[in-house]
């Protein structure tokens, strides 16, 4: 199982990052919400999804896109 990892980078904004959320993972805002202070505390970031590679390569892009520096671990 491939994990997608968020790295706190202390650039980009909350809202930013919880726009990004719901636009490549399909969160709700209150999941969005929780992720990011998850993040806020962690310099190794946080797992924001696990499954398939190529879904999880799809929404790494999407970030990528984005600005937002996220992980992909097969």
């Amino acid at each position: 199982m491939s994990k997608l990892i968020l790295h706190n980078d202390d650039v980009n904004s909350t809202t930013k990052i919880a726009s990004a959320l719901i636009k490549c993972l399909d969160y709700e805002l209150p999941a969005a919400n929780q992720i990011i202070i998850l993040a806020e505390g962690r310099e190794k970031g946080v797992v924001i999804k696990e499954g398939d590679f190529i879904e999880l390569y799809m929404a790494q892009s999407c970030f990528e896109e984005l600005n937002i520096i996220t992980e992909l671990i097969a």
